[in-house]
């Protein structure tokens, strides 16, 4: 049986499909396809994948369009649903963590932490 332990510091949901993200893990998927068609991989799992996966390599963020991140922390005027501050948070906290433990470059751990801090500001102007 599979379980997770993590620390006590991350409040992750209570509503994680393990199975699902235990599943791609074992199958570990090259291509989009692959990945949706895992039973239990959702639109939502999706897109935060997407969405962290943006942060976590640094893509080019097109700030231009920020509806495709209303979908992860939920819009100002309540399209899709209402901004979650606490969600926001916790990604912000989640993300925090998984980078102090990352075993990466420490140019690029830095570069990292400056791109999520700089998010972070934008975030609460």
């Amino acid at each position: 049986d599979f379980e997770v332990r993590l620390p006590p510091h991350l409040d992750m949901p209570r509503k994680i499909n393990w199975k699902a993200v235990r599943k791609a893990y074992d199958i570990r998927p090259s291509k989009y396809e692959e990945l949706v068609q895992i039973e239990g991989i959702g639109p939502s799992t999706l897109r935060a994948l997407a969405l962290i996966s943006t942060l976590i390599y640094g893509a080019r963020i097109d700030w231009k369009d920020p509806i495709k991140f209303t979908f992860a922390h939920g819009g100002k005027d309540g399209v899709p649903y209402p901004v979650s501050r606490r969600r926001m948070d916790e990604s912000i906290r989640f993300l925090r963590s998984m980078l102090e433990s990352a075993s990466i470059d420490r140019e690029e751990k830095l570069r990292a932490f400056r791109r999520l801090i700089n998010l972070e500001r934008r975030l609460y102007l």
